[in-house]
């Protein structure tokens, strides 16, 4: 069984809500969760400072202890839970956010500096962040629940004019969804500014074969314990570039308490199943 959705919730009190919410790892900064529910809902009317009108640079907080949930509703917790833990909220914004918790803690790896939301951008409306790493590269990535050959398309055109109207020349292409048709032209590169460029997918993939569910609690034992909610991750490569980036590595033993999260399972009846063992060494 993965994270129960909301609809199956025997408590749906903001308490409990808020409990799952804290959870979230890596956590949300008080700018990021209300720079993300503003989206969510589909204001669009926010202030923005970045390298595009309509586009804010994002804190990427790495130091935040305790998520700061006050002041937000029911109905905006319910729509935090939807979104990052049950992952049932089926929209190109989730899917966004969920991307961008993806790249709050994996960071380190990919060189990203610098990710620049599009909050409120009229000239770039399919254009979902603009993504600068340590080295200058440029990365541009587009956000759908499901990469339809429309958007791919759509995405071309302003690839074509993009460094003209907006003076940026990327290096790279990314589509982001939970799902996608199998009659994207990957293969074929994309035009932009006469230099050609390959689009990659990043697919909001669920390993099937797991050794953990979204209800279990990941326990890191290394020289500084982790525990860490199995809904953050969707596979077990996912919770080693975590473990990664937050321990000093070295020898390191994962183990999973099962239905942790689970309001049907009582607190005498959790053990503890070690799933991995290594020796991570840091570059």
């Amino acid at each position: 069984m993965d994270f129960q959705s909301f609809n199956n919730l025997l408590d749906t009190t903001k308490k409990t809500l808020s409990y799952y919410l804290t959870h979230i790892t890596p956590s949300f900064s008080k700018k990021e969760i209300s720079t993300m529910v503003n989206d969510l809902e589909e204001k669009g009317k926010v202030k923005t400072k970045s390298i595009i009108d309509g586009f804010m640079l994002m804190p990427m907080d790495d130091d935040v202890e305790d998520m700061d949930l006050s002041g937000y509703n029911k109905a905006q917790f319910t729509l935090l839970f939807q979104a990052f833990i049950s992952a049932e909220l089926e929209s190109r914004r989730a899917v966004k956010w969920r991307f961008y918790h993806f790249l709050k803690y994996s960071k380190s790896m990919t060189g990203i500096e610098e990710v620049h939301a599009n909050i409120a951008s009229q000239d770039l409306p399919e254009l979902d962040f603009i993504l600068k790493t340590a080295g200058g590269d440029i990365i541009l990535v587009f956000c759908d629940y499901i990469l339809e050959l429309s958007l791919y398309n759509k995405a071309r055109e302003i690839l074509s004019t993009i460094n003209k109207n907006a003076g940026i020349q990327p290096t790279r292409i990314i589509f982001a969804a939970s799902k996608t048709y199998r009659n994207i032209p990957m293969d074929e590169t994309v035009d932009v500014n006469g230099i050609p460029l390959q689009a990659e997918i990043w697919v909001e993939w669920v390993d099937l074969e797991k050794p953990f569910n979204g209800e279990d609690l990941l326990i890191v034992n290394a020289k500084d314990k982790l525990n860490i909610a199995g809904f953050n991750f969707s596979g077990i490569q996912d919770v080693l570039d975590y473990v990664y980036k937050y321990t000093e590595g070295g020898q390191i033993s994962i183990y999973k308490q099962p239905s942790f999260f689970s309001e049907a399972v009582q607190e005498d009846q959790q053990y503890v199943e070690l799933i991995w063992k290594g020796i991570m060494i840091k570059t």
